[in-house]
């Protein structure tokens, strides 16, 4: 099995920003970046993007084929959009 290298993965998704921009996980990490504040303290509208925007990824890798490294990517957006539902119903309670 070819395997792509690193150096390929980040020509990928450098060019793949350029043409689309930054994701909605991006601009909230940005946002945190600029203000370095807790990603909870985000704007909600940040915040909403993007845990829509996760939820939208999820059934894509979850529909890959399961190796170590789609389980791991699949893990890691379920971990984010747990965080963000969280820090969403926080934001609703108050």
């Amino acid at each position: 099995m070819d395997v792509p290298s690193k150096t390929y993965e980040r020509r990928y998704h450098a060019s793949w920003a350029a043409k689309y921009g930054l994701s909605p996980l991006a601009a909230l990490r940005s946002w945190v970046v600029q203000h370095r504040a807790a990603f909870q303290a985000a704007p909600r509208d940040l915040l909403v993007a993007a845990a829509a925007d996760i939820a939208r990824r999820l059934p894509l890798v979850a529909a890959r084929e399961p190796t170590r490294r789609h389980r791991k990517h699949f893990a890691w957006l379920l971990g984010w959009h747990l965080r963000l539902a969280g820090a969403i119903a926080a934001r609703s309670v108050q």
